[in-house]
């Protein structure tokens, strides 16, 4: 097989014998017959030997091979490939209305290439994780339970790797991130709380979403009141946590401590560095 060889393939064994026809198709726009030798370039449109008309039928039948490197091939592959009972690939199957899919080899390549280098990928950063990245990881993917051995949480981080890699580099790469894994060290440390898919800061709505409330996080305005939350649980050392400390810290400077309640829970051995006028 080559690069430009396309076959069709029956769903089910009785469409293997069974005799299938297909007609050239009428535009339903124009009420013409569809414009099949406009698909093909100007010189293969030279080369063609066949006439294509709307009295023109195509059987059809299981492995059927289609060179698209030949004119009067391709111009057949067009027609049938715009039946209803053939599904565009494999992956897009309807039992109920299709009886046939295009195998497409070189594109089935491409897939599986790319797949294996998105897996690479994502193994890849799993693997220069810490210990506590893994955990930020996994509570991001909604994956995390407090019951679960460092093996365990590894181990389901390399599943996702297998199954869903493009959700890992997503994580890596994620602008957000280090907010992402603030958030959920707020929720975990209590200063937020998730109500009815609400994050609130005792009676006050911080976000409507993860989205919103990564905003408030981020806005200047809140800055001394961040500060003040990061310097009070033992996540402080997160190295992701202390670069949003630093970037805030300078912030809450300029700005006085809000008057949002914030719960005094001091991290062991370590002097708050809270700033305010």
């Amino acid at each position: 097989m080559t690069g430009n060889i396309k076959r069709l393939i029956a769903i089910d064994k009785k469409y293997h014998e069974a005799p299938v026809y297909i007609c050239a198709k009428e535009d339903p726009r124009t009420k013409t017959l569809v414009d099949y030798e406009g698909r093909l370039s100007a010189n293969e449109r030279k080369e063609l030997s066949v006439k294509i008309d709307g009295d023109t039928q195509l059987r059809v039948s299981h492995l059927m091979q289609f060179d698209l490197d030949n004119p009067n091939d391709k111009i057949y592959f067009e027609i049938i490939s715009d039946d209803k009972m053939v599904a565009p690939s494999k992956e897009e199957v309807n039992p109920g209305s299709h009886r046939y899919y295009i195998e497409d080899k070189e594109y089935e390549a491409r897939v599986s290439i790319s797949k294996t280098r998105l897996k690479a990928q994502a193994f890849k950063v799993v693997a220069l994780l810490s210990l506590e990245d893994m955990v930020n990881y996994a509570r991001i993917l909604g994956k995390y339970a407090s019951d679960l051995s460092a093996t365990q949480v590894e181990a389901l981080l390399y599943d996702k790797c297998e199954d869903k890699p493009k959700e890992i580099i997503d994580i890596s790469t994620d602008r957000d991130l280090k907010y992402k894994i603030l958030l959920n060290k707020l929720l975990d440390n209590n200063f937020i709380t998730s109500v009815n898919g609400k994050y609130m800061n005792g009676t006050e709505v911080v976000g409507i979403s993860e989205d919103f409330s990564i905003q408030w996080l981020k806005d200047p305005k809140n800055s001394a009141v961040v500060t003040q939350w990061i310097s009070s649980f033992s996540g402080f050392e997160s190295p992701n946590v202390a670069a949003i400390y630093e970037d805030h810290e300078t912030k809450s400077i300029e700005e006085p401590v809000s008057t949002v309640a914030v719960k005094s829970k001091k991290r062991k051995g370590t002097k708050a560095k809270i700033k305010s006028k």
